[in-house]
């Protein structure tokens, strides 16, 4: 199985809450899976990477109100931020 991380993970990969995190699966504008019916959310590291969509700057248009459009200074703060925590 693929490395997942879990909400607050997630959470911090992407610079939002967990709460805002549980919301944006509820609303079906992140994808994520649990291993059991009730269990805790799990989510895929290039799920989140998408829904960042940082390679090329362009949101799918269901996500466009969700994520901010960060100028290219802000993505390598936060990619360089990111991976001094090893997410």
């Amino acid at each position: 199985m693929a490395f997942t991380l879990d909400t607050t993970e997630a959470a911090r990969f992407l610079g939002y809450k967990p709460c805002t995190i549980r919301r944006f699966v509820k609303e079906r504008r992140l994808k994520a899976f649990r291993y059991k019916p009730g269990s805790a959310f799990r989510f895929r590291r290039q799920d989140l990477v998408r829904f960042m969509n940082i390679e090329d700057g362009k949101y799918p248009p269901k996500l466009s109100g969700a994520v901010k459009k960060l100028s290219e200074e802000a993505r390598a703060r936060r990619l360089a931020k990111n991976a001094q925590k090893g997410l």
